[in-house]
């Protein structure tokens, strides 16, 4: 009996051993599907990426030639644009020649012939009798004899001319726009006095030729783009009924003849180019970086490069009608031989020039961190050894700031931080963070701050 249940025991064991490995079987035949399974998911994983792949740089070739077409439908259109505005401008110029002579011939009597010199000032005078027949006979006396003291009295009525819609707009702007011919008229006499004053101003007196130099620039606005001259000197924009609008403060600090350059910081930047001229060995190659309206630091640098025979390129993505802004500023400054505007991205623009070929980059684009750092990036390799970078919009060297400080507000053009200044005074101040996190960046403190100015200065 006891071997039965023995057999019995070791029979239920051999049975339950079977359906072990049974059981191991089955587990050895699931681990095989899962693993087969694994492979195919990797191997679909790898046909779904390199289909991904495929299509992606399908799609970036697309996109290439659609920026590549978009490029090319820009430059085109960019050329038409300057072509149109060039005949524009031929047009006007060609407009008002004709009309002055029209105008010259009436006031000549008809007779076809040149009037005295500053005869047609008579009518900017207002309604006084004895004022335009004073004008009248001190022409005639001029045409008579040239070189007499009568040259000086009509030289200086029409400066007074100028000096009357300068100095005091309030009480004459609604004459402005019935005087616009008088007033192109007297600043284009006056024009040759200011560029070569020993040959045509000797006969002025210094402190006349001291009021001449003051209105040098309202001068030269009315005798090439006289409808600029109410936004450029007064900060209203005219309508063609003769009525004036005020211009928002942002667009009148951009469009003012100084554009927006504060206080030392014309001073700050002559210093920066007498320094550049003085080192350059043959005409400067110049780039800078945010030209606005070509207000301010445009024109001062470009009278500098001008008088090397060089060339300035003036990089800007102008939008709207700023760049036919800075198109008629290049005419009023007399710099349209001397600058090529590039309407483009600062960084996408640095291709245009090979490594070593600059002798100076002034940056003042974007003030955003990232964008600084880019510029300063892109354009440091051009600049020639001995060359120099500069800037604008840096209050101070930036060991006086609290670097986190400026971190925590990169991204704005502008804010309110800590500064310390040289005598460990703190005070609050509104600095434009990005400008001097990224000059951090680049040259540490090694960079020299014009005093009294924002402008920064790093010679390489």
């Amino acid at each position: 009996m006891a071997e039965m249940k023995y057999i019995n025991a070791l029979q239920g064991l051999l049975a339950n051993r079977r359906r072990v490995n049974g059981l191991v079987a089955t587990r050895e035949r699931m681990r095989q599907a899962v693993d087969n399974q694994t492979v195919k998911l990797v191997e679909n994983t790898n046909d779904l990426h390199k289909a991904a792949d495929n299509q992606s740089a399908a799609v970036n070739e697309r996109l290439d030639r659609l920026i590549e077409a978009a490029t090319n439908q820009a430059t085109d259109t960019n050329k038409r644009l300057d072509d149109i505005v060039e005949a524009i401008t031929n047009q006007s110029t060609a407009a008002n020649l004709r009309l002055d002579r029209l105008i010259t011939a009436v006031r000549g009597g008809g007779s076809g012939e040149e009037a005295p010199a500053g005869a047609n000032v008579a009518a900017a005078q207002g309604d006084g009798g004895a004022e335009k027949g004073g004008r009248t006979k001190m022409a005639s006396s001029h045409s008579a004899s040239t070189g007499s003291v009568a040259d000086d009295t009509a030289t200086i009525q029409d400066i007074a001319l100028i000096e009357r819609f300068s100095h005091e707009w309030q009480a004459n702007a609604y004459d402005y726009q019935k005087s616009l011919n008088d007033l192109r008229a007297s600043a284009r006499r006056l024009l040759p006095i200011l560029s070569t004053p020993k040959a045509d101003g000797s006969r002025l007196k210094s402190a006349d030729m001291e009021r001449l130099r003051a209105v040098e620039k309202e001068t030269a606005c009315l005798a090439r783009q006289p409808l600029f001259f109410p936004e450029m000197f007064h900060g209203v924009s005219m309508a063609r009924d003769g009525t004036f609008r005020a211009l928002e403060p942002g667009e009148a600090l951009h469009l003012r003849a100084a554009g927006i350059l504060d206080n030392k910081d014309p001073d700050a930047l002559k210093e920066v180019w007498d320094r550049i001229s003085r080192n350059a060995a043959s005409p400067l190659r110049a780039v800078e970086i945010g030209s606005a309206a070509g207000r301010g630091s445009t024109e001062i640098a470009a009278q500098y490069v001008k008088r090397t025979g060089g060339t300035l390129y003036c990089i800007d993505p102008w939008g709207g009608s700023w760049y036919f802004t800075f198109l008629a500023n290049l005419q009023i400054f007399d710099i349209e031989h001397t600058v090529i505007p590039i309407r483009s991205p600062s960084v996408d623009a640095a291709a245009l020039f090979d490594d070593g070929s600059l002798d100076a980059v002034f940056v003042d684009g974007s003030h955003i961190y990232s964008d600084v750092l880019a510029d300063i990036d892109a354009y440091l390799p051009k600049i020639k050894n001995g060359g120099i970078m500069f800037g604008h919009d840096l209050h101070d060297l930036p060991n006086r700031f609290d670097r986190n400080e400026l971190l925590s507000i990169s991204n704005i053009n502008n804010g309110v931080v800590n500064y310390t200044n040289a005598n460990g005074d703190v005070s609050r101040v509104d600095v434009h963070p990005g400008v001097i996190l990224a000059v951090q960046d680049r040259f540490g403190d090694d960079v020299e701050h014009i005093p009294g100015s924002v402008v920064w200065v790093k010679q390489l």
